[in-house]
């Protein structure tokens, strides 16, 4: 993730919530001056505080005393402050001027922190996007309108040139026209910032403090309870607690009686002080719990891994997580009817997920986890993460989420037409809808999700038919990313432990515990499988030897009999019959390098797309040099032909 600007400003960015500078606690708003100078800057005020002043006076804090330039904190970075026009300041990054001066890609890796506030937003613009994908990734042509750098190793940098794009350029001097990433970017851009409506009131109204609270994240104002309180709201103003001893009771000599109406009275102040106790008791119960809670929401957030890809951000940092905007409640209770049972459309092992309707009109699935367990929250977070970073056609889209205060919803597009499982071998097999040329392009738009997803160094780990969606075209929707891990920078695998599911579960994986991009192409190899012969991944009912269907399926192949494992009612008749035959025989050459044992003989998601898309589009089988492209295991097991008898069989 990086922030790198020009007067345009360059944003891969992935925003951390973390709490700004200044916690919930005492603050001596008295010693917080009005003004004050800083080096160059001349006057300065609110929200902008010396970092030698007193703690609290802002939001923003600035070491006036560095030279040659004074240098604002900012989230876990500082920069050189150039100059300010009030809200605007002009500030330099040193470590990106470097990098652009010696025209290093290493800034393109620099993690950056933006800090999300309940009091005051921050601005940064106008804003370049860009695009990083590894070169092996064929995305030419979703960026034909694009720029391309290739002077960076190992990938391809896809941007908008913003002087010209929409719009002439020659009111542009010779400079800023350059195409050249390099000379495009600068290290000098500008911020503004803007108080929120209830900062704005408590520091000019009230003349109090802006606070947050580091557990919440939310917005609370301190008013000093020292003199005038002419101006705190009424909730908030408290008379002087009467003296115990008052001049007149000091000069009585009256003695104190001890009555039945006095010891009563003493009962009730016992009772009624024990009652508060125990409120108070299960109060901080009730907060410390949440508070657990909310903390390791929090943690998984700073956590979160962050690698370049196509990213999406909006600027609106006070509502939204990672670019998925948030949702309340109340607006999902209402779309869903309560979250009735009859808007249940399915469920899963860590939650329901049920049809809505927003007040926009859109139709939605909302997923609700079970519980708020380590593990569901961990796969909440890692779904917001990772889908709000990504946009391809055949990829679920995230509309947003709800807000770590409210319960755990995951908002998506609907898809109306259920998942592929349930068409191969579930509640609508029986309409038979998935002919052939469907099954096909099912096939090739799940690949291209899978390449897109390994160019954007991220294995979805839970590659499935129930995961594979279906829109009311029957176009691919890959959904569930909860399992899902990102890859980091130039490494090779992930050492984690196996998790994913049963029959699909790559057994190199399972058994070293070594996640990489081919485990997803093994478990892509039980989909195909599953399209050929519309029979599931794991079936008790079957035979022993046949319960898993991939070993099933690599016994058959091995055997040169694919008899009992294509599906017959697939087959026509006639030259349609011949070239549905010639299309399965080399998606089952293809799925059978696929299922391999050991991940270095299968090919990449790339090579598995490229030979989709000449079986589909080409729609001829033309025999064994078609498998020459894609690495082969074995000359024995390169290639399964079928003679003419056993093409005869599926007739």
């Amino acid at each position: 993730m990086t922030i790198s600007f020009l007067p345009t400003l360059f944003f891969i960015y992935q925003v951390l919530f973390i709490p700004p500078s200044k916690a919930l606690n005492a603050i001596e708003s008295d010693h917080c001056p009005e003004s004050f100078s800083c080096g160059s800057l001349n006057s300065t005020w609110f929200p902008l505080s010396r970092s030698s002043g007193p703690a609290g006076c802002g939001l923003l804090t600035v070491d006036c005393d560095a030279k040659p330039n004074p240098k604002l904190e900012f989230g876990s970075e500082t920069y050189d402050v150039l100059g300010m026009d009030y809200p605007f300041l002009k500030l330099s990054d040193m470590y990106l001027s470097t990098s652009l001066k010696e025209r290093s890609c290493s800034f393109l890796y620099r993690n950056i922190t933006f800090m999300n506030s309940p009091s005051i937003v921050y601005r940064v613009s106008p804003i370049i996007i860009l695009y990083r994908c590894r070169r092996k990734m064929k995305v030419d042509h979703q960026f034909q309108s694009y720029e391309k750098y290739d002077g960076c190793e190992g990938f391809s940098v896809f941007y908008r040139n913003p002087y010209t794009s929409g719009g002439s350029s020659q009111d542009q001097d010779n400079e800023t026209n350059d195409s050249d990433l390099f000379h495009l970017l600068s290290s000098e851009f500008f911020m503004s910032w803007s108080l929120t409506e209830s900062c704005n009131e408590c520091h000019y109204g009230l003349k109090g403090q802006c606070l947050t609270d580091p557990k919440t994240n939310t917005f609370n104002c301190s008013v000093s309870s020292d003199g005038d309180n002419n101006d705190l709201p009424a909730s908030a103003s408290a008379s002087p607690s009467e003296p115990s001893h008052s001049p007149s009771r000091s000069n009585s000599s009256s003695p104190v009686l001890k009555s039945p109406s006095s010891a009563l009275l003493k009962l009730v102040i016992l009772a009624v002080s024990v009652g508060f106790i125990l409120t108070i008791m299960a109060g901080l119960t009730i907060y410390f719990l949440r508070t657990h809670t909310m903390c390791l929401w929090r943690n998984l957030w700073r956590n979160a891994s962050s690698n370049g890809c196509i990213i999406d951000r909006s600027h609106e940092l006070q509502s939204n997580y990672f670019g998925a905007p948030m949702f309340s409640y109340l607006e999902l209770e209402e779309a869903t009817n309560n979250f009735h049972v009859g808007r249940e459309i399915g469920d899963g092992a860590f939650g329901a997920v049920y049809y809505g309707k927003l007040r926009d009109g859109r139709e939605v699935a909302v997923k609700r986890l079970y519980d708020l367990s380590r593990k569901n929250i961990c796969l909440f977070f890692n779904e917001v993460e990772i889908l709000s970073r990504l946009r391809h056609p055949n990829l679920i889209t995230l509309y947003g989420c709800t807000s770590t205060h409210s319960h755990a919803l995951l908002v998506y597009q609907f898809v109306p037409n259920g998942t592929v499982s349930d068409h191969l071998h579930g509640e609508r097999a029986k309409e038979r809808l998935l002919t052939w040329p469907i099954r096909m392009r099912i096939a090739v738009e799940t690949a291209g999700a899978l390449s897109y997803l390994h160019a954007c160094d991220t294995i979805h780990r839970d590659v499935k038919t129930t995961n594979i969606l279906l829109d009311g075209d029957f176009r691919v929707k890959l959904a569930d990313f909860g399992l899902s891990r990102l890859l980091p920078g130039d490494a090779t695998h992930i050492s984690t432990a196996p998790q994913g599911t049963p029959g699909y579960v790559d057994p190199e994986y399972h058994e070293c515990y070594r996640l990489n991009e081919r485990s997803d192409v093994y478990s892509f190899g039980v989909v195909l499988i599953e399209l050929i012969s519309s029979l599931p991944a794991i079936d008790i009912s079957r035979q022993k030897h046949e319960v898993n269907l991939a070993s099933f399926a690599m016994t058959k192949m091995l055997s040169r009999d694919l008899r009992g494992l294509v599906d017959p009612s697939l087959v026509g008749t006639g030259n349609d019959g011949t070239k549905v035959i010639e299309m399965m025989i080399a998606v089952a050459e293809l799925a059978f390098q696929c299922l391999q044992a050991e991940n270095e003989m299968r090919p990449s998601m790339d090579e598995v797309l490229e030979k989709l898309e000449e079986v589909y589009h080409g729609g001829e089988f033309r025999g064994e040099k078609e498998c020459d492209s894609l690495s082969r295991p074995s000359s024995e097991a390169a290639v399964i032909l079928m003679d003419k008898t056993m093409s005869d069989s599926f007739r």
